[in-house]
């Protein structure tokens, strides 16, 4: 896995007319060996450095069996909507392919969300309701199952 810092932070990024990003500067470097971009959990996608992919898919997923018909259709989903790209362009830029567009409804503007090892790319209109929802009950309410939290 990449040496580095974590991939941290929330990013408003526009779209350009070739539906490319712009992953932030500081962050580039992580993405030096090439770039997965996936379907991944809720309503987001998964814009993940190549290296960290395959122990990122093992720490979150676990061993998915494949005598199991469960998570040999997560597998599939998983593995059947992930673009393997070389890299980012000269300008740090990722193309978002055009079967994952729709996923998350691509505009003109997404949030690129800083998640420890991976960025997930949401359209703001899906997460900054949740991300409100979170702030008026409390934080602590997701965590997990523990109460003191922030204290």
């Amino acid at each position: 896995m990449v040496q580095q810092s974590s991939l941290m932070g929330t990013f408003e990024c526009s779209v350009d007319n070739r539906y490319r990003i712009a992953i932030p500067a500081k962050h580039r470097r992580a993405f030096e060996e090439g770039v997965i971009v996936s379907r991944w959990l809720d309503e987001c996608l998964v814009v993940a450095p190549r290296a960290n992919w395959d122990v990122m898919v093992q720490d979150v997923f676990g061993d998915l069996d494949v005598r199991n018909d469960d998570q040999r259709w997560l597998r599939r989903y998983l593995l059947a909507g992930a673009y393997d790209m070389d890299g980012l362009d000269k300008q740090g830029r990722v193309v978002i392919p055009p079967e994952l567009r729709d996923r998350i409804n691509l505009e003109t503007r997404v949030k690129l969300v800083g998640n420890g090892d991976h960025f997930e790319l949401w359209n703001p209109a899906l997460i900054e309701p949740k991300f409100g929802e979170m702030e008026r009950e409390g934080v602590s309410k997701y965590g997990n199952g523990r109460d003191d939290i922030g204290n």
